[in-house]
Parts: C-alpha cells; structure tokens; sequence
C-alpha cells in the first residue's frame, strides 16, 4: 500500500510540476508578447467622409492621432527633420496675423520626441520661381544631417496662379509651378539621397473666393494638388493630402471659427495640424521600414499601417530594435480616396 501511495504521489508531483512549466512558459510569452495596434491613413471610411463636414472629420482624425502619439510606438530620439514651406510653416497666426505663436514644426517635435526639427518657413514663399523665396531656390538651406524632409507649400502658387504660371505635367517648363516642383523633387533626390521626403498638399481655404476677386484668372486648388501627388509619384515621394481629406478646410464655418480663419491656424490649430503630421510621419516611417530603409526603431510594438488600401504592412520589433516584416492582404476600406 506504501508503495503504491508513493507511485500515486510521485505522479500528482510530475504533474503539478508540469503544469507549473506550463503555465510560467504561458505567462513569459504573454508579458513578452508585443502590444499591437493599427495605424490608418484614416480613420473615417469613404462613405463617411463624404457626409460629414469639415469640422467634424478634423475633429475625428485628430482624438485619432492623438490616440496613435499617445503610445510613442516610434523612437525618434535621433531623428532630424526639416519643414520647408511658406508662412504657414513659418508660424503666421491666424488670430493675430504675425508669426508670435505655436508653429507646427514645433508640435512635431514635441509629440515625437524628436532630436531637431528645422524650420524653413518663409512667408509668401511659392513653391515655383515666381515670387519672393520660392523654394525651388531655397530647399538647399536644409542641413545636410536631415533624416526627413517635409515639404509643405502650393497656397501661394494657388492665389498667385493662372493657367500659365501653373504650366503642364507634360513640358514642365522652367518658372511654372509644375516645372520648378519637378526641379524641387529631383534636386531633393539628388542632393539628399538618404532623406526620406514627404510633401504634404494644402489644405482648402476660403481665402480663395477673396483671392480671386483680385487675380480672376487663378486655376482651381485642385489642379495644384493633382500635379504635386502626380510629382510626388514620379519621385517616390510620400504624400500627406490634406486637401483631398477634408482636413481643416476653412470653408466649413465651424473651422474658420475654431481653427483656422482663413489661411492661417490659430494656436490650437497649428497643435491639431502638427499632431496630425506627426502621426503620418509615424505611419510613413512604418511604410519605409517595411520595405527595408531603416531610420530609428520601433519601442518593442508590432504595428499595422495601410499603405495604398490594397496591402497592409506590419511591423514586428523588440526592445532592441531588432525588426522582423510581414505583409498580408488588407480588405480594409478605411482609406481616404484621392
């Protein structure tokens, strides 16, 4: 009877032991597994883009970004980036019409943490060689040790356009927007061959309709903002397309009274505008690192990014930065059509 009490013991302890392995080697991979979230171009699908007003998509968007900011899934620590781009990247504020408060670089920095954000922005500056400190001239001022170039113009080209200044996709003649965009994008390219670049399109404003009583030959905003994503294709060049999201458009009352009247944001506008870029910077480091350009590291998350609403990108990493890619089929309609 000892000896068979003994068996029986010796068989619970084998198997209270084995159930602790079990249960310890359960709980390590769950601590060390990875949080996992999503990062959208958008977080609104079509259909509901198109029935909502301004207000209300920017407002959505932006507890959108701050949510995706708020878990720091990038370290950007030593990362360097430059913003070139007219009075709106130079900080002119809305509410007082002088460059005396928050700028958009500035909340870039800030939310990501980043080592140094330049800002090149020169008020009235156009994109084409056809006014004061157009950045076609200009874009060589960027320090040499910028990780992303952000470029951030096109509304002054728009107010002092006609169908002539804004040229064609198919000459792209010296001195017109589309010419000397072109100029700026491959001279990028070459002169910053390691930066990543992303242009960013204006965002809709109803100082136009005051623009125009003044210059009535002026092209529509959309015709400047289909040739810059054109451009951006033709030089790989990541886009954020403010105009065709909806994002900020002051015609929509509530914006003008709340974040931007007219051109220019206030204070709170310049924070919803930066955070916003910030989170596509997030989004755009992601893409670029799925596809082998390494530039920082991920803080120990696996993260999802749609990329052109056909494919998902995930990325995988630890606390060492070390980075594993995986990429699937995104049936997603969360995207924004442009």
């Amino acid at each position: 009877m000892k000896t068979e009490y003994r068996k029986s013991t010796k068989k619970r302890v084998v198997c209270i032991l084995i159930l602790a392995c079990m249960l310890y080697v359960g709980v390590v991979a769950f601590c060390d597994y990875p949080y996992t979230f999503t990062i959208q171009e958008s977080i609104l699908t079509n259909e509901e883009r198109a029935v909502m007003a301004s207000k209300e998509i920017t407002d959505r968007e932006n507890a959108y970004d701050r949510e995706i900011l708020a878990k720091q899934p990038y370290d950007f620590s030593e990362v360097t980036i430059a913003c070139l781009g007219d009075s709106i990247t130079e900080g002119v504020n809305g509410a007082t019409g002088h460059a005396d408060g928050l700028t958009y670089p500035e909340v870039i920095k800030e939310v990501l943490h980043a080592k140094e954000v330049y800002n090149l922005g020169v008020g009235g500056s156009t994109i084409g060689d056809y006014w004061a400190a157009a950045m076609v001239n200009r874009y060589m001022e960027i320090p040499k040790d910028t990780n992303i170039i952000i470029v951030y113009g096109g509304i002054n080209d728009v107010f002092s356009g006609t169908d002539e200044t804004i040229g064609s996709l198919n000459t792209l003649s010296e001195d017109t927007f589309c010419g000397d965009l072109d100029t700026l994008l491959e001279g990028l390219r070459i002169h910053y061959p390691t930066s990543w670049l992303i242009l960013v399109t204006p965002m809709d404003t109803v100082t136009i309709e005051e623009v125009r009583s003044l210059n009535p030959d002026m092209e529509p905003i959309e015709t400047y903002v289909n040739a810059m994503i054109s451009l951006a294709e033709k030089y790989d060049v990541d886009v954020i397309d403010l105009f065709h999201s909806n994002f900020m458009n002051s015609y929509d009352s509530e914006v003008f009274n709340s974040y931007v009247p007219g051109c220019h944001p206030t204070d709170e506008g310049y924070r919803i505008l930066g955070e916003h870029i910030a989170k596509e910077v997030i989004r755009i480091s992601l893409e670029n690192e799925a596809d082998g350009e390494y530039l920082g590291k991920w803080n120990g998350f696996t993260v999802s990014g749609n990329v052109s609403g056909n494919m998902a990108e995930s990325v995988s990493g630890d606390a060492s930065g070390n980075i594993t890619e995986s990429v699937s089929e995104n049936v997603s309609d969360n995207m924004p059509e442009n």
